[in-house]
């Protein structure tokens, strides 16, 4: 059975080791389009955190290497960590970059303005590597943005035209190629049909390479595993803990003053004092499962150390996630955000702030022009 594949994950099938990534049972061999793995996580909610081992970097090069044009998926939430600084190099040379779960956007931020920031910061990330278009997308509302949708016959493929879904983990690239897929695509594996890609809020559901052939425009899609960057803090914690980071239906968000010393965690991952000397309006931005805390900066510390129940995230199977955190003090203007990674991000109303920021070491954060609300600074 080397030759297939699970249709949800790509791995390859196989009955010999129960423990292996694709076991299917042997009396199931036959007729199975799903693993064992994704049928549990497809139909009980099950996740079981075997790997593949594969080279996914390797793999993604090469799949892409042979399209003819690449849907790059990323996330709203987390657009920084999905445009890690190695991305062009593993994909074709025509890409579209899709910003996934636009359903998160406030309704007063037009979903344009959310495509043309994601573009400026692909040109200053990537100044040598142009886009052929750049979209919003929401797999949960089943459509694109105003944007429009992707007409594959104004790219000018050739017949049986190659293109490839590649993103990191958790952007939501197999619920797109579902969504894709609902509008004139099937499957095929050995001339049967095959089931939909397996979606799930896990990171490292898909460990494979899947080809399914779109009848509407005559072409091949193929879903690729979703990469890691190491940047953000999701890439730190197990896959459970992971899965609370991302915003369920909404964002989180909370319009607070911070007193001189006052100070908001994130969970039990990350810290931000005022150090301004007079008090500061500030928002604060993270998923809604992420518990945002306003305290003392006093109390901060303790419960950073502590990590309380009903401010914990992290678990303690979470190996990846060391505890140590780095000291980051910066100015922040009306119309800049600091954002964090994979977690969330804050800002500034009507006056400029000093700020002390704990955060966890290897995950990305910095400063950037405003994403959402407030005054904002051209991108």
């Amino acid at each position: 059975m080397s030759d297939r594949v699970c249709s949800g994950c790509g791995v390859a099938l196989q009955s010999l080791d129960p423990t292996a990534p694709g076991f299917i049972p042997p009396e199931k061999a036959g007729a199975a389009l799903l693993c064992r793995r994704c049928y549990r996580l497809v139909h009980y909610g099950s996740f079981e955190g075997t790997e593949a081992g594969a080279d996914f970097p390797g793999l993604v090069r090469a799949v892409a290497g042979k399209a003819d044009l690449a849907l790059l998926v990323t996330d709203f939430f987390d657009l920084e960590g999905s445009l890690a600084l190695d991305w062009p190099s593993l994909l074709s040379r025509r890409i579209i970059l899709l910003v996934n779960k636009s359903d998160l956007i406030p309704p007063r931020t037009p979903r344009r303005e959310v495509a043309a920031w994601a573009g400026a910061l692909w040109q200053r990330r990537f100044p040598s590597h142009s886009l052929e278009a750049v979209k919003t997308v929401s797999t949960k509302e089943k459509g694109f943005g105003p944007e429009g949708g992707i007409d594959f016959r104004s790219f000018s493929l050739p017949p049986g035209g190659r293109v490839v879904v590649a993103g990191a983990s958790n952007t939501g690239k197999s619920s797109l190629l579902r969504l894709l897929l609902g509008t004139g695509g099937t499957g095929k594996q050995r001339g049967k049909t095959a089931v939909a890609p397996t979606v799930s809020a896990y990171p490292g559901t898909t460990q494979g390479v899947t080809g399914w052939k779109w009848e509407k425009y005559g072409i091949e899609l193929f879903d690729t595993p979703g990469l890691v960057p190491g940047t953000r803090m999701a890439d730190h914690l197990c896959p459970a803990c992971a899965g609370k980071l991302l915003p369920g239906r909404r964002l989180n968000v909370k319009l607070w003053e911070l007193p001189p010393g006052g100070a908001v965690l994130f969970g039990d991952l990350v810290a931000c004092r005022n150090l301004s000397s007079s008090p500061r309006t500030m928002v604060f931005f993270a998923g809604d499962r992420v518990t945002l805390h306003r305290t003392s900066a006093s109390k901060a510390e303790t419960l950073l150390a502590e990590a309380p129940d009903w401010l914990r995230v992290t678990c303690p199977e979470c190996s990846g996630w060391s505890g140590k955190r780095l000291e980051q003090v910066v100015e922040i203007e009306p119309g800049q955000e600091f954002y964090i990674s994979g977690l969330g991000w804050l800002g500034v109303k009507k006056e400029p702030a000093a700020l002390q920021l704990l955060v966890p070491e290897k995950v990305e954060a910095g400063l950037r022009p405003a994403l959402l609300g407030g005054e904002r600074t051209p991108v």
